[in-house]
């Protein structure tokens, strides 16, 4: 504190020494008088110039005429905000496919570019023809050759007021593009993550809304998966929308042209505005490429969330299914496949649909449902050969039950015939009845199998109960099958009684 007020103490003397001229007298101190400059220009050597300059700016450049200063105050009042392309109204509908996005920006860029046309431009042709008297004042009027030197003045006129309008133009577009940087620049940060996707951290959670919308879809002829539109496509619309902006406003009429009537073989003379390879439009698309580039990281890394499913989007899918399909295989190898698959569905479907990644929303809703699709499909392919396995097979037992009918239920003609029936039906008895309950198991194992992996059409319901309902009916017909009056003429009875007759005497029975 003592510090202090000593250079406080310090300081009031020096000030009070300074101010007073009498105290510096007192002390007997001489201060160093202060400069004096002159009033006049005359003696700076750059006098000359600065007056030279000045007089071209107005009689040359017109930088300091009336007209100019309204064009230049009505812009600023009027379009000083003018873009061309709508950023609010953008923020209000995204995220937004990358067609969508130009769609929008064409549209405001055709609005902003009209606007300037119909509105800021005839304004200015107002302002002009409002101080048409003025601008004839400054021009040479019936003297040698004044004719010349006047469309010489008015050229040099209208092309200030051209240049005005052109770097007027010019930040219009300018401030656009700069808009649009700035909107895709809040996504710098990128999407890179380390380890497993968890939608609830970070990237979940985005302090800004995503600008857009793509797809992640499958790529089955290069077995992998893929963008829509790809990271290249995505730049070079962003390239599209700032070459629009720049095309927009690129034929707005000279105010001449409009003022004037049309000389014959002039050609229309329009603003200069920016051009599509100016530095400020190449440095524009390559910050927008360096932030596109730090946002693929994350959707690229999320394609291992499908990796257990490569199965189902390589190209040799279908082929490998078919060869599955194409040979003889029990029904629990084909229930493996199909469960494998099931399990496949399951999974997929309890996949998030929409993943957020900062700039870019990745919508997976496409891809998770062909996914499923295909796994269906590839079941469908096992469960149809299945089906018409079976379908065969339960011909074949109906087949060979309507054979077996046919032929117990034939009316001898004669004795070797009634013999032959009988001895049909008892091989029928041991044998056949036994071989189709064994085959009846087998298609009971089909209809179950079919049961649980499909529904059974209609034709398919009516052969299984077809099948499944021989037994009941079959064994009333072999049971009456040779019953003695199924034959035709009793006579051949008595004839067979005879026979039997015979035979017992010959063997020595009484």
């Amino acid at each position: 504190m003592d510090e202090d007020y000593r250079h406080a103490v310090r300081k009031a003397i020096l000030d009070y020494v300074l101010i007073d001229e009498a105290e510096q007298e007192r002390l007997g101190l001489a201060m160093p008088e202060k400069p004096s400059n002159s009033a006049g220009r005359l003696s700076f050597p750059w006098h000359d110039s600065v007056l030279a300059a000045r007089e071209f700016m107005k009689t040359e450049l017109y930088i300091t005429h009336p007209v100019l200063n309204k064009i230049l105050y009505n812009f600023e009042f009027k379009y000083g905000k003018l873009r061309l392309i709508d950023i609010p109204g953008l923020k209000q509908i995204m995220p937004v496919t990358m067609e969508t996005f130009l769609k929008h920006v064409q549209e405001s860029s055709r609005a902003g570019a009209r606007v300037l046309a119909k509105e800021w431009i005839q304004e200015c042709c107002d302002i002009v023809d409002s101080r048409r008297e003025e601008i004839e004042s400054f021009t040479p009027r019936r003297q040698p050759g004044f004719q010349d030197e006047r469309i010489e003045k008015m050229d040099r006129f209208f092309g200030s007021i051209a240049s005005l309008m052109s770097n007027l133009l010019r930040r219009c577009v300018r401030a656009s593009i700069k808009d649009l940087v700035h909107l895709v620049e809040e996504y710098y940060q990128g999407n890179a993550y380390e380890g497993q996707y968890n939608i609830m951290a970070g990237m979940g959670l985005p302090n800004v809304q995503h600008l857009v919308h793509f797809f992640l879809q499958e790529d089955v002829e290069n077995s992998t998966l893929g963008f829509r539109p790809s990271f290249p496509d995505v730049f070079d619309f962003f390239c599209l929308i700032i070459d629009t902006m720049v095309i927009s406003v690129r034929k707005l009429n000279r105010l001449e042209d409009l003022l004037f009537e049309t000389v014959e073989d002039m050609e229309t003379q329009y603003l200069s505005s920016v051009s599509v390879g100016e530095e400020l439009v190449e440095w524009s698309k390559e910050r927008i490429h360096i932030i596109i580039t730090g946002n693929s990281h994350g959707p690229l890394r999320y394609r291992s969330v499908y990796e257990p499913y490569r199965y189902l989007f390589t190209k040799d899918t279908a082929q490998v299914v078919q060869k599955f399909v194409s040979k003889d295989r029990s029904l629990r190898q084909y229930t493996v496949q199909i469960e494998k698959l099931k399990t496949m569905v399951s999974e997929i479907g309890s996949l998030p649909v929409f993943i957020p990644m900062h700039l870019f929303l990745l919508d997976c809703s496409h891809l998770n449902q062909w996914l499923v699709d295909k796994a269906r499909e590839l079941i469908n392919v096992m469960v149809k050969k299945i089906m018409e396995t079976s379908d065969k097979f339960n011909r074949g037992i109906c087949k060979q039950y309507d054979t077996i009918v046919k032929k117990s239920s034939y009316q001898a003609e004669n004795t070797k015939e009634l013999v032959d029936l009988i001895e049909y039906v008892e091989t029928v008895k041991v044998e056949e009845l036994y071989e189709l309950k064994n085959k009846l198991e087998i298609a009971a194992g089909n209809l179950l199998f079919l049961m649980d992996y499909s529904y059974l059409p209609k034709d398919n319901i009516i052969i299984n109960n077809n099948t499944f309902t021989w037994p009941d009916r079959i064994i009333p017909i072999v049971r009456n099958a040779y019953v003695p009056f199924a034959v035709k003429d009793y006579s051949i009875f008595i004839e067979m009684l005879q026979i039997l007759c015979k035979d017992m005497h010959v063997n020595g029975v009484q």
